[in-house]
């Protein structure tokens, strides 16, 4: 199977708008303001047809594509859920950056790290899984898969540094275990910045050149 981006029309699971952090959820209903995102406005807005007495064959639109910008990356803004696509076509991962902090307070006991590119950016998420996740064996959101892009324009990668990792209690963190079917999560990620704005990129490499989307902060 090859796993694709999200498409704008589509039935995906969705996150939890009430979730303690860090924790593995099986049974919660939405992330936070996810129903009144574009893309959720979209597949509850489906034109219907009227009944017909005739026996033609219906009339099926294939969805358009959602936009994306010039790094060919599709912008999210902060709560607005994304797709990972099975190769039907059929979320198999729902997600969403809920919120960006930059310079977090490290809950770890005894931190005394310095960030190596500078500051450290929190990335509040929630991920929800559908029942067919054999595309997306042994995944996870893994921190070198993000990229900051900041005022000067300049990609950088290499955020997942060990002031980065240490950061947080393990209870806070988003998982690093396989994600199962059927299920949710909550949980942060920590990433190694230069700079207080900018934009981050999530490009797994399950993709490989698909794209990927982007977040300005």
């Amino acid at each position: 199977m090859v796993p694709l981006p999200d498409r704008e029309d589509h039935d995906a699971p969705p996150c939890s708008a009430h979730s303690p952090r860090g924790r593995h959820l099986p049974h919660l209903t939405a992330c936070g303001g996810s129903d009144t995102t574009a893309e959720a406005a979209e597949s509850t807005s489906r034109a219907t047809l009227p009944p017909t007495t005739t026996s033609a064959a219906p009339t099926t639109t294939t969805p358009p594509a959602p936009a994306t910008n010039a790094r060919g990356h599709i912008p999210k803004d902060l709560g607005q859920e994304a797709w990972l696509l099975d190769d039907a076509g059929e979320p198999a991962i729902t997600f969403s950056i809920d919120t960006i902090t930059v310079d977090p307070t490290c809950t770890e006991p005894y931190y005394e790290y310095t960030p190596e590119n500078g500051h450290l950016v929190q990335l509040q998420m929630c991920v929800a899984t559908g029942a067919e996740l054999s595309a997306y064996q042994s995944f996870y959101f893994d921190e070198q898969d993000f990229a900051y892009i900041g005022p000067d324009n300049i990609t950088r990668t290499s955020l997942h540094t060990l002031p980065a990792y240490a950061c947080l209690r393990d209870s806070e963190q988003l998982t690093r275990d396989p994600l199962g079917p059927n299920q949710q999560y909550v949980g942060s990620l920590i990433l190694d910045v230069p700079g207080t704005s900018g934009s981050i990129i999530y490009a797994p490499s399950i993709l490989g050149n698909a794209g990927g989307w982007e977040w300005q902060f």
